[in-house]
């Protein structure tokens, strides 16, 4: 209970100061937008009664002798249940003397309204009209009107039609409603579309892949060989320290250690040149690998099974419909479809 409170009390607030805002607009003479005010006032808080009073003396003044009518009649059966004998007198008494003022209009039926359809409704300016009301009189103000009639399975019904600023009453008939129709098919025509694989990119990205794979395969085993003769070179340069050379100007090498001396510098430029093919076999071998991939992954082609239908023009039709269409009141085809 106390969590509804809060709720309550903001709408009681909103339905306040809308309720002031009316009060204002009618102090300014701006009648419409006044009775506009109240009516959401009582929407906000449909206990506030008061605001229901305001928007019937508010539709009074501005003429609408219908609506005014059913307001001051919710107002005085609210102020019967309220114990407000003064609030349900005063507005008995104009629901009474705006009476012989009302316009009424008939919603005619032509067939048995026990007989309608499951479903069956209408509407009548945005208001749902019980069937018990239908075929009887229904105050109704001066001006335009919309009526709408609907049932599942059959076709609606719009009508559009006007009242006088009278005391008359009009009669609107309401005809038994159509079958919607029938037999309806929808042939879809969609533009197939076959992927199949380029045998060229295919064969490209095979060849590439297999240069890629023997590159970097090269470059692992030139980078190994790089190592082994690089610690071959340190280990041939160290013993021939321990037993002695020199080197002259000219590249002469004396000494016990000169062959060792020998075999380590051959051994260094072995390393270095495995090392640069290494690095090369390495860049060529990835280069191709990734060129493999990019042929196969886009060896596989989307292709239209067959071109689209031309219009006179020359534009391409993509997604044609053919709806065949039977009914009570329709015969033939309707074509559909994005261009």
């Amino acid at each position: 209970m106390s969590s509804s409170l809060p709720a309550f009390a903001q709408a009681a607030g909103l339905s306040e100061q809308l309720y002031r805002q009316g009060q204002e607009l009618m102090k300014e003479g701006k009648t419409h937008d006044a009775c506009a005010k109240f009516a959401a006032s009582y929407r906000a808080d449909n206990t506030a009664v008061g605001s229901l009073l305001a928007t019937a003396a508010c539709h009074e003044k501005e003429g609408k002798n219908a609506a005014a009518w059913g307001e001051y009649t919710a107002v005085a059966s609210l102020a019967q249940r309220n114990g407000e004998a003064d609030r349900q007198a005063y507005a008995s008494d104009h629901a009474k003397a705006l009476e012989p003022k009302l316009h009424h209009v008939v919603l005619a039926t032509s067939f048995n309204v026990a007989t309608a359809p499951e479903g069956f409704s209408v509407v009548l300016d945005g208001t749902t009209i019980d069937a018990g009301a239908l075929n009887s009189q229904i105050p109704i103000d001066a001006g335009d009107h919309d009526l709408q009639v609907s049932a599942p399975g059959k076709t609606p019904v719009d009508k559009k039609f006007k009242t006088a600023d009278d005391t008359n009453t009009d009669t609107v008939t309401i005809a038994e409603l159509a079958d919607a129709p029938k037999n309806q098919q929808t042939i879809i025509v969609k533009n197939e579309e076959t992927t199949h694989l380029n045998k060229t990119k295919l064969a490209l990205g095979v060849i590439f892949g297999v240069v890629g794979l023997g590159g970097v395969g090269a470059a692992v085993g030139l980078g190994l060989s790089a190592s082994h003769a690089s610690n071959a070179s340190s280990d041939a340069f160290d013993k021939a320290n321990k037993s002695g050379f020199n080197v002259d100007a000219n590249g002469v090498c004396t000494g016990d250690g000169c062959s060792n001396y020998t075999y380590s510098k051959s051994a260094h430029d072995t390393a270095s040149l495995d090392q640069n093919l290494a690095i090369a076999s390495g860049i060529v071998g990835g280069l191709a690998l990734v060129a493999g991939i990019f042929f196969i992954v886009t060896s596989p082609e989307t292709k239209a099974a067959a071109p689209p239908p031309q219009t006179e023009k020359g534009a391409s039709i993509k997604n044609l419909t053919v709806t065949p269409l039977f009914g009570p009141q329709m015969n033939g085809i309707g074509l559909g479809g994005s261009f």
